[in-house]
């Protein structure tokens, strides 16, 4: 009788576990730019995404689970296709719940606080991840913040902006010019821009979004 208390419990916290790491895994993933889809191949995108950490964690956990269920007393009456089925639909159900109540951040703020190194050794942090897709002249993207925008009262001009490699440039912001979530051009401000070259010397915005993601709080 303790060992099958034991098992249903170990089978509990299995299922939390598969929770917290495919809500930590949904965040990372609702962060990334899929909209670039036809600037970089998708698997650069899920590559610089996606934390594997945790990816690795789900699986490991699912199959010690599953060796687990089977030991129960009612485990063998089970298929395995109808064991995976049930595992999938209770990572999503409380994955979501953990994702959008919070719960999953203020667990990686934990880890964070105790292991330093967590998202410099394990995942990427935020800034790793977006340079990883957005700071790359030859697809011409660039991540990182505006120094002086020189705007008129349309809007329109130029902006000296440095990217994340610290390199100054000047972008003109034309009419043609895309600004998303009715972001307001000022100094400090970081953001992703997408760009063309207009000249040798001249480099025209594309489109300008947010530095973080529309899924995040405060940010529309």
């Amino acid at each position: 009788m303790i060992k099958s208390i034991l098992i249903y419990i170990f089978l509990f916290l299995s299922i939390f576990i598969w929770a917290i790491s495919f809500s930590i895994m949904l965040g990372y993933l609702l962060e990334a730019d899929w909209f670039l889809n036809h600037k970089l191949w998708l698997l650069k995108i899920v590559q610089s995404f996606l934390p594997v950490f945790w990816l690795i964690f789900l699986v490991i956990s699912v199959i010690i689970w599953f060796w687990e269920f089977k030991n129960t007393s009612r485990g063998y009456k089970f298929y395995f296709w109808q064991i995976i089925l049930w595992n999938i639909i209770l990572s999503l159900v409380f994955g979501v719940l953990f994702y959008f109540s919070g719960f999953s951040q203020t667990v990686e703020n934990k880890i964070q606080t105790h292991l330093p190194k967590y998202r410099e050794v394990l995942v990427w942090d935020r800034v790793s991840r977006m340079k990883a897709v957005w700071q790359n002249e030859e697809k011409w993207l660039l991540l990182w913040e505006i120094i002086t925008p020189l705007l008129n009262k349309e809007g329109l001009g130029v902006v000296n902006f440095q990217d994340s490699n610290h390199k100054m440039w000047e972008i003109l912001i034309s009419k043609k010019t895309v600004i998303r979530h009715n972001l307001k051009l000022k100094s400090w401000l970081k953001i992703k821009l997408m760009w063309k070259k207009k000249t040798q010397t001249i480099f025209e915005a594309e489109e300008i979004r947010p530095y973080i993601g529309k899924w995040k709080k405060g940010v529309h």
